[in-house]
């Protein structure tokens, strides 16, 4: 009886016949080879951003500073605009100063917050560029306020 490993070879070959690919002859795994948790199953899908490394919660909250300087900054206009009703320009500099700061503190939140959220690695970054250009934007917005109000007490009053 034949090795049932081996093909059988006609009388009239002088070499057995060749696959017309090379066989790979099974061997043991390199260490290195073999996954480092043994039984453990890879999952199939990706990662959501809400597992863990894949999310950006310095981006997030430099992208709620910025909504809120936003928001500060509608408010106070709306405000602004009804104490001009009063004619009051005196408290109409104080409010709009006073509250500008607050402005620029939230949104130099945003930048530091929304860049601290674009250094990371690995991490999404939508929120922390969205974040950067807000506080960007507000803080240029907000040096050009205090520059007028300058200009408006030095001129007016």
């Amino acid at each position: 009886m034949s090795d049932p490993q081996q093909p059988q070879v006609p009388p009239y070959a002088s070499q057995p016949p060749q696959p017309p690919y090379p066989v790979q002859q099974p061997h043991a795994q390199p260490v290195y080879a073999q996954p480092a948790h043994q039984g453990y199953n890879q999952p199939t899908h990706f990662p959501s951003a809400s597992t863990h490394g894949a999310s950006n919660p310095m981006g997030r909250i430099g992208l709620i500073f910025g909504l809120v300087s936003i928001g500060l900054e509608v408010v106070m206009n709306v405000i602004i605009q009804v104490l001009i009703r009063t004619n009051n320009y005196y408290m109409i500099n104080l409010f709009s100063s006073v509250v500008t700061v607050i402005i620029l503190l939230v949104a130099v939140g945003a930048l530091v917050f929304g860049l601290i959220g674009i250094k990371r690695v690995g991490a999404p970054h939508a929120a922390a560029g969205i974040a950067t250009g807000i506080g960007i934007a507000v803080v240029i917005g907000v040096g050009v306020n205090f520059v007028l109000n300058a200009l408006n007490m030095a001129f007016f009053y």
